[in-house]
C-alpha cells in the first residue's frame, strides 16, 4: 500500500482527492493549516496534522510515514488578497512550496503532482485560447507566486531527478466549495440562489473562464499519478464562458427570479480566459466527462441538501 501526502486535503479539491485516494486503496495523510479548509471534510481513515506547509516541522511528517507520493494542492487561491497582501501570498505559495520541496528530495518521494493556475498564471499573454508553450503574464501576486511554484518544480526535477505533473487548472466547482472559505463564483451564486437571494457580480459580468466540474479534476490528478511525467498540462473543459452565462445557467436552474447587482471589478482579475486541453487527452489520457450545466445541477443539489444559507 503506497502512502499519498495531500497538502490542503480539508479543503474543497482536497478532500475529493482524499475519498478517492482512500477508495483507490491508498494511504492518506494529510497536512492543512485549516485557513480555508474544513474540520469537517477529515476523513476518520487518513493521518491528519494541522500545520503550515511552511512550517520547518512539515519534515516529521515525512519521517513519520513512508510518502511516495505528494498532491500539492495548499496555497493561498484569492487574487484581491494576494493583491492587498502580496507577502502572505508569496509565503503561502512560494516559501510553502519551496519547503515542500525540500523534503520531497530529502525523502526520496518518487513523485509530486502540482495544482497550478490556469488564468492566473497566464494573465495577459498573447494569443488565447493559451497552449502550455503560451507565454506567461500573470498580473497578480497569486499568479506569479503559483508560477514560481512551477519553476521550483522543474528545478527540484533537474537537480534530484523528482518526477512531477504539473496541472494548470480551470475554474473548478462542485459539491463542499464554500463561497466563504474558499474562492469560487459558482459556489457564491449557488448558495446565494438556492436561499433566493441576489448576487454580486464583480465587473460587468463579460469575462470568461473556463469551468470544470470537480470530479473531472480528481479524475486528471489521478492520471497525473501515472502520466504526464515531467510535463505542464492544461487541465479544463476547453470552453469559454462568461460570469452571466454561468449566472444565467444557475438561475434557471433554481428558479430563482431576481436579478444580480454590480460592483466594481476587483483587482487583478483577468478579463477573458480560454485554454486548450488537447495535450490532457493526449498526455494524461483524460478528458472532462460533466457538461457543465449537469455539474451545476450537481452542485445546486448539494447546496439544497446542505441547506447552506448566505
Amino acid at each position: 500500500m503506497s502512502t499519498v501526502l495531500i497538502t490542503g486535503g480539508a479543503g474543497f479539491i482536497g478532500s475529493h482527492l482524499v475519498d478517492r485516494m482512500l477508495k483507490d486503496g491508498y494511504k492518506v495523510v494529510v497536512v492543512d493549516d485549516l485557513s480555508t479548509g474544513n474540520s469537517n471534510y477529515i476523513s476518520r481513515d487518513i493521518s491528519f496534522s494541522q500545520l503550515d506547509i511552511a512550517d520547518r516541522r512539515l519534515g516529521e511528517i515525512f519521517s513519520h510515514n513512508e510518502i511516495s507520493y505528494v498532491f500539492h494542492l495548499a496555497a493561498q487561491t484569492d487574487v484581491p488578497r494576494s493583491v492587498n497582501f502580496p507577502v502572505k501570498d508569496a509565503a503561502a505559495n512560494v516559501l510553502g512550496t519551496v519547503n515542500l520541496l525540500e523534503k520531497c528530495q530529502a525523502f526520496k518521494v518518487r513523485k509530486i503532482i502540482y495544482l497550478s493556475g490556469g488564468a492566473a498564471v497566464y494573465g495577459e499573454g498573447g494569443g488565447q485560447p493559451f497552449t502550455e508553450t503560451s507565454p506567461l503574464q500573470p498580473i497578480s501576486p497569486i499568479g506569479l507566486s503559483k508560477m514560481v511554484g512551477e519553476r521550483y518544480i522543474e528545478l527540484a526535477s533537474r537537480v534530484s531527478g523528482l518526477s512531477y505533473t504539473v496541472l494548470r487548472c480551470a475554474n473548478v466547482f462542485g459539491p463542499r466549495q464554500d463561497h466563504y472559505r474558499e474562492v469560487g463564483v459558482v459556489a457564491g451564486f449557488c448558495q446565494y440562489l438556492v436561499n433566493d437571494k441576489a448576487p454580486a457580480i464583480y465587473g460587468d459580468g463579460a469575462q470568461t473562464r473556463d469551468f470544470l466540474y470537480i470530479d473531472d479534476l480528481i479524475e486528471a490528478l489521478c492520471q497525473g499519478l501515472i502520466e504526464g511525467d515531467r510535463e505542464i498540462i492544461n487541465v479544463g473543459s476547453g470552453k469559454s464562458t462568461s460570469i452571466l452565462e454561468v449566472f444565467s445557467l444557475i438561475k434557471k436552474l433554481t428558479g430563482f427570479s431576481g436579478e444580480p447587482y454590480y460592483r466594481p471589478a476587483q483587482p487583478g482579475g483577468v478579463g477573458v480566459f480560454s485554454m486548450k486541453v488537447e495535450k490532457a487527452r493526449q498526455v494524461l489520457k483524460w478528458q472532462e466527462k460533466t457538461s457543465l450545466e449537469d455539474g451545476l445541477s450537481q452542485t445546486i443539489e448539494y447546496y439544497r441538501r446542505q441547506n447552506v444559507q448566505t
